[in-house]
């Protein structure tokens, strides 16, 4: 919401003369904050962020749309172990989609591989007893690497959640950090040091 403040080469303290050595940011793009409200009035508006009908980007323009039965990213579901959960998901991106993912509670509940489409949209079942933690969100990679997030829907259980062995909600950043060799950054070492 607002005007999205981001670091950009050519504004800052030292400017254009060195566009790598800059410590300000400026008015630009970065990220968003969409909100989700039935028509485009003030009052709709105040309404649909007063109920966390909200998404965020790192700064594409992605459309989001999580329902889990007919709840609403952002609401609160009453869950009970006897329950089996629909959930409804729906994506249209602004970059061919690497993946999306269900994160439930710090776990990654499931991940979809969207084949680079642009306009996506998938059901999820699954049994009450199989999603840990209190919420569930979705979470959206582009493959020029834009990222988008719903709010989640808050759970309201009438017991614990389950223990899982499901992989953590960040564990795909950490194989996609194994994947860079530490090795090429080293000769920079020295002058981000000297940087900082």
């Amino acid at each position: 919401m607002g005007g999205p403040r981001s670091v950009e080469t050519f504004r800052g303290r030292f400017g254009q003369k060195y566009p790598m050595r800059q410590r300000d940011s400026a008015y630009g793009t970065g990220p968003l904050t969409a909100i989700r409200a039935p028509e485009l009035t003030r009052d709709a508006l105040w309404t649909a962020i007063g109920a966390r009908h909200t998404a965020g980007t790192s700064g594409a323009r992605m459309i989001l749309h999580l329902r889990v039965g007919e709840v609403e990213a952002g609401d609160r579901l009453t869950v009970s172990a006897r329950d089996h959960m629909q959930l409804h998901l729906s994506v249209h991106a602004c970059a061919p989609l690497t993946r999306v993912d269900v994160i439930a509670g710090v776990h990654r509940l499931h991940s979809f591989d969207p084949q680079g489409a642009l306009d996506w949209q998938e059901a999820l079942s699954v049994p009450a007893t199989q999603v840990p933690g209190h919420w569930i969100y979705m979470r959206i990679e582009q493959t020029d690497g834009e990222w988008g997030w719903t709010s989640p829907v808050y759970l309201d259980r009438d017991s614990e959640p389950p223990a899982t062995d499901l992989p953590a909600w960040n564990a795909c950043a950490k194989e996609d950090q194994q994947e860079h060799d530490a090795a090429a950054a080293e000769p920079f070492l020295a002058q981000v040091q000297d940087y900082l």
